[in-house]
């Protein structure tokens, strides 16, 4: 009967389960911030936290709290850390360039990173909780994506035999500075986060001259997939049991 009682008064007050999600967004090139942000449905508001900034935007039903990364896993552990303490997020996303360590992955492809080896602190890769958008939503660049395991340190590689090393030690295509940063900021606020890179570099001599280039002509189409991923994604269903006090009086015999 209390049940009953507690059901019918949240029909009568018009209480919804349904809600729009929080959202994080972490980036590594200004290009990728400024084409989510373009299809923001208001100006964003910049919010300081310490020497960082947030900016926080709407797209579509849900809000979304954009910050640059840094230069580096710990720079990266910091502006996420900045975001989630601050925030509550339903889910993250990241995504910025990577060097290619193997010869699987070519410039300018986009692979997500299922998989990440910390290679300057542990060799064992952490998994990233499996994660996917609602079915039926309109596929984009960012969906037909690669799964890739990720090597993610402190050191930008830029010589032939620091790419060898590191490909035959952490067995992954792939690295960047970000990756392992952002990921331990959100295991540790247990927010689900999908990770995409796009290779600009081959890691060896010619990796800052290429990533320079690949800089200057990229124009944030990662960023642009995602805002219509973001845009098409429906508000959730909040469940009863994410609220303790409705869970105990629910269970209430």
């Amino acid at each position: 009967m209390r049940n009953l009682l507690l059901l019918g008064f949240i029909m009568w007050t018009g209480y919804s389960w349904c809600h729009a999600e929080n959202m994080a967004f972490f980036y590594a090139l200004e290009a990728d911030g400024r084409a989510l942000e373009e299809q923001a449905i208001a100006p964003g508001r910049s919010i300081a936290a310490g020497s960082r900034t947030i900016r926080r935007i709407q797209i579509g039903p849900h809000t979304v709290y954009m910050m640059a990364m840094g230069s580096g896993a710990v720079e990266t552990a910091l502006s996420a850390q900045a975001v989630l303490t601050r925030f509550r997020c339903d889910r993250a996303f990241s995504m910025g360039p990577a060097g290619a360590l193997g010869p699987e992955l070519t410039p300018d492809t986009w692979h997500r990173v299922d998989r990440v080896v910390a290679w300057q602190r542990n060799p064992e890769p952490i998994k990233l909780v499996p994660t996917e958008p609602p079915a039926g939503l309109a596929r984009t660049p960012l969906d037909t994506t690669s799964r890739v395991a990720m090597a993610s340190g402190e050191a930008f590689i830029a010589t032939t035999p620091q790419r060898e090393r590191l490909y035959a030690e952490s067995g992954a295509p792939c690295v960047d500075m970000n990756s392992y940063g952002v990921l331990a900021a959100c295991l540790d606020h247990g927010v689900p986060l999908i990770i995409w890179k796009v290779i600009s570099d081959r890691a060896d001599e010619q990796a800052g001259a290429d990533f320079r280039a690949f800089v200057d002509r990229y124009q944030g189409e990662g960023g642009a997939a995602l805002a219509e991923l973001i845009k098409a994604w429906p508000a959730g269903t909040a469940d009863p049991d994410s609220y303790p006090a409705i869970r105990k009086l629910l269970r209430q015999d």
